[in-house]
């Protein structure tokens, strides 16, 4: 940037970019709801004089998304003209990071003894799963690459996801989701173990922990086609049912 209106126009193009990435993330979240226990209805069941279905609904979201994108890029196009690098533009003279995490697991040092508490980490990176349809044949399945949108996540204190220890493959319920943090990409789940003696306090304490993984439901996708590879499906709405962790072996049985 040279002048000072170039500085006073990068300004008002970062918080325009700020504005629409809201508005996005909120556009791939929201759904068309009916009354519920609560009796409240979303202000989108009506649009243009016209009573919105959960069809019309989402093709309609679809071109809003559409258009939010097309004028995200449209800013952040001009914010590098005037030489602003945005998160994720690679910086001249510095090497792209290449360590970032692509395994869940327990956030070292982030244990509270007292509390009982601590934290998750989990990558949402595009993986590969399947994705079944019923046909006239049987099942027939179709391999994918699965995207998590971190911000698509909901939750709800009110209902949160079990934790279980799956060492022995019993599933044992240790604990509970206490809260979630949703960030570019990765989210960080803070969990509460249960009251009273439990394997699970020691390995988590040391470390001893062989496994962390995450089971969750998708209430809302979007597919896209892509030449020559899998499927790309993004869910931009889920929720986490469980959180399972194996303990590294059985020296934590005797805590």
């Amino acid at each position: 940037m040279k002048t000072l209106d170039d500085v006073k126009r990068a300004a008002t193009l970062a918080d325009r970019r700020s504005r629409l990435m809201t508005e996005l993330a909120g556009a791939r979240v929201r759904r068309l709801q009916s009354p519920g226990a609560t009796g409240q209805r979303v202000s989108e069941t009506e649009a243009f004089g016209v009573s919105l279905d959960h069809d019309l609904f989402g093709k309609l979201r679809l071109v809003v998304i559409a258009e939010l994108q097309a004028r995200l890029q449209a800013v952040e196009t001009e914010l590098r003209e005037l030489g602003v690098t945005l998160p994720g533009d690679p910086v001249p003279g510095v090497e792209p990071a290449t360590d970032e995490p692509t395994h869940t697991f327990v956030v070292p040092q982030s244990w509270d003894p007292k509390a009982r508490e601590f934290t998750v980490y989990v990558p949402c990176r595009a993986v590969k799963s399947v994705r079944w349809a019923d046909d006239s044949k049987g099942s027939a399945g179709r391999e994918v690459d699965e995207l998590l949108n971190p911000q698509g996540l909901v939750f709800h204190r009110t209902s949160p996801a079990p934790v279980v220890d799956d060492t022995s493959g019993s599933a044992q319920l240790v604990g509970k989701v206490i809260g979630v943090t949703r960030h570019d990409r990765n989210i960080a789940i803070d969990v509460r173990l249960l009251p009273g003696p439990s394997p699970m306090l020691a390995a988590v304490a040391s470390g001893e922990i062989e496994h962390v993984g995450i089971e969750y439901l998708i209430d809302d996708e979007e597919p896209v086609e892509r030449e020559g590879e899998r499927p790309l499906v993004t869910a931009h709405e889920w929720r986490l049912t469980k959180l399972r962790i194996r303990r590294a072996d059985a020296q934590a049985e005797a805590a």
